[in-house]
């Protein structure tokens, strides 16, 4: 069995749309050491036949007969590896719908010549819409940081974080178990690149390497009531684990006060009791357990306070917000009544 220098994992569900742009970004690789693995989640739309018209000796299509669960899906990128079936030295994975750009691999190549005691690399990247249009680059980020800085650096909003773009070794990613197992892996990254950037802190490379698409069919463009209940739920979960794996993060004050601010941003406006009655028992479990996180860790100061001082932006955000999920949630909830 061959053994490369990078596995690309690829897990896609009815993603024809956009799958070929993808496949093809791998393909147009300046650097050839690399396996590309398509992990097909029972599409129905044609993307598995479309992965394997592709005919080529570094792609392998592996398919499953039945509707996987979201973790069930990507674990099968641990599993893979596990059996020894999958044979790479460093790893990374690719959204169905995102891009590698040409030098993606010998930009990963430098950053880890360049550091090559780093547990996590990463290149800088673009947000791009359904046409590849550029919306805008991402956040700065910093060319090296700790766990604490990039679990901070999330938790207050300064970076954008999807799943493509970042390099590990294959080694730590099984010694990790894999992706961690939160509901709809909201939050899963995060916590894994904490986990990986532990050992030997994270590096990246002001190269602009990959493109991240946003759209209404992508995991971070799409809203709705089974997403917004994986919200609360997932971050709960994800705080239990920082507070477990990280402890002196935890503790810290300046660990507290980012924990805070994720708290309100993401989760906090369901306070209010005409959204709260929406959400099934499970989540209101989960934001009961937020909201008291939330006050042992932000030292009196309002939800609201933490998205900045210019109050109209601030209401506007919260109100504009409110109307957009109590829309979802009355769809949801009427829907089960009828």
């Amino acid at each position: 069995m061959s053994v490369y220098k990078y596995a690309i994992f690829l897990p896609v569900r009815n993603g024809v749309a956009y799958l070929k742009q993808a496949v093809d970004s791998v393909l147009n690789q300046s650097n050839g050491d690399w396996l590309l693995v398509i992990l097909d989640n029972a599409s129905t739309d044609g993307s598995l036949d479309l992965a394997l018209a592709y005919d080529h000796p570094h792609i392998q299509v592996h398919r499953s007969e039945r509707d996987l669960t979201i973790f069930e899906s990507w674990h099968r990128v641990w599993m893979l590896l596990d059996e020894g079936a999958i044979q790479a030295e460093f790893m990374t994975i690719i959204g169905h719908d995102d891009l590698l750009k040409r030098d993606f691999l010998n930009v990963m190549d430098a950053l880890r010549a360049s550091n090559p005691g780093a547990g996590l690399y990463q290149s800088a990247f673009n947000l791009i819409d359904e046409e590849g249009r550029l919306i805008r680059p991402c956040k700065p980020i910093p060319s090296t940081e700790t766990s604490a800085d990039f679990l901070a650096s999330r938790a207050w909003g300064l970076r954008d974080s999807f799943g493509t773009g970042y390099v590990f070794r294959v080694a730590d990613y099984l010694s990790l178990g894999g992706m961690p197992d939160l509901p709809q892996l909201i939050f899963s990254d995060d916590l894994l690149f904490a986990r990986l950037a532990e050992n030997g802190g994270k590096v990246c490379s002001e190269r602009i390497a990959c493109e991240y698409r946003l759209h209404r069919g992508s995991t971070s463009g799409a809203l709705s009531f089974r997403s917004i209940c994986a919200v609360i739920e997932g971050l709960c979960t994800y705080l239990k684990h920082l507070e477990a794996d990280f402890p002196f993060y935890w503790k810290s004050a300046s660990g507290r006060t980012a924990t805070a601010c994720l708290i309100a941003r993401e989760a906090l406006v369901f306070r209010s009791v005409w959204l709260r009655w929406a959400l099934p028992d499970q989540t209101k479990a989960a934001l009961t357990a937020l909201v008291a996180r939330y006050e042992q860790s932000a030292n009196g100061v309002e939800p609201s306070q933490w998205l900045g001082s210019n109050f109209v932006t601030r209401d506007v955000y919260f109100w504009f917000k409110r109307a957009i999920l109590l829309r979802v949630l009355l769809r949801s909830k009427l829907s089960k009544v009828r």
